[in-house]
């Protein structure tokens, strides 16, 4: 069986997903780069903008914990390597993830990898965007659809990773699975996770096998988000959609709604 490695995060869900791949796919290693700040811009009232962003962060931690457990190591089975933020484009890590000699590499909520990584391993690097893309691309592209009341824009995107970011050629797409009208953002964005990394997993041995077909994105579509416009007046709104039925809204009309947002699948 071919080889993968993966390059992600540190947190929870990022150890979720080495967990889950190494038990479907044949994972060789896996690195585990710490996560940058997502603050946004400075605020005029810092105080009550760290607050409301401190709740928001809680709150992933909790949904994390419930959707995908205590979990926060990876499996000892695993070789990884542990780095610091961007320094997956390093020369040691580099030489780091050629010694393991994978055939494919996936990845996560790591850095923008660049060369030599992606001139070495150039249509062999697979990366699951959060978001629906080209609907939202950036940054927080699951939660801008819900502030702007769009649930159905939020899913996963899995394309091959090129030099333009989330530009690559899209191999597939998925929306979470089983939202409930009790859910909030981030059981909906666990959710997501949850079913970008199984449909991961499934898709991998298609694409190695090359039974799968690639779709080019018209990034002239869609939205652009940047990290500075993640705010508090921001996160408010999103829990004010929530609290006026937003998802309920959206599941009475969910294939009509979806529709208008067509993804690839396959």
């Amino acid at each position: 069986m071919e080889k993968v490695l993966l390059i992600t995060g540190n947190g929870r869900r990022h150890r979720y997903a080495a967990n889950l791949i190494a038990k479907n796919l044949n994972l060789c290693g896996a690195v585990f780069e710490t996560k940058a700040s997502v603050t946004g811009n400075q605020a005029t009232d810092p105080n009550r903008e760290e607050k409301i962003i401190q709740k928001h962060f809680r709150q992933r931690d909790e949904a994390e914990i419930k959707h995908l457990g205590e979990l926060v190591t990876a499996s000892t089975k695993i070789t990884t390597l542990e780095v610091e933020h961007g320094a997956s484009n390093s020369t040691p890590v580099f030489e780091w993830v050629q010694k393991q000699n994978p055939d494919l590499l996936l990845l996560y909520g790591s850095s923008i990898i660049k060369p030599p990584l992606l001139d070495y391993y150039d249509g062999k690097i697979i990366n699951m965007h959060l978001g629906l893309s080209p609907y939202y691309r950036g940054s927080g592209t699951n939660f801008w659809p819900l502030v702007e009341g769009l649930p159905e824009c939020v899913g996963v995107t899995i394309h091959i990773a090129t030099s333009k970011v989330d530009a690559g050629s899209i191999i597939t797409q998925v929306r979470p699975q089983s939202i409930s009208t009790d859910d909030n953002a981030h059981d909906i964005g666990t959710k997501t996770i949850i079913a970008g990394l199984t449909k991961m997993c499934e898709i991998v041995p298609r694409f190695m096998s090359k039974q799968i077909e690639l779709f080019s994105q018209d990034l002239s579509e869609g939205k652009l988000f940047k990290r500075k416009d993640f705010t508090a007046d921001a996160v408010l709104k999103l829990w004010e959609n929530l609290e006026n039925g937003m998802i309920e809204k959206y599941l009475n009309h969910k294939k009509n709604r979806d529709s208008k947002f067509p993804i690839i699948e396959q």
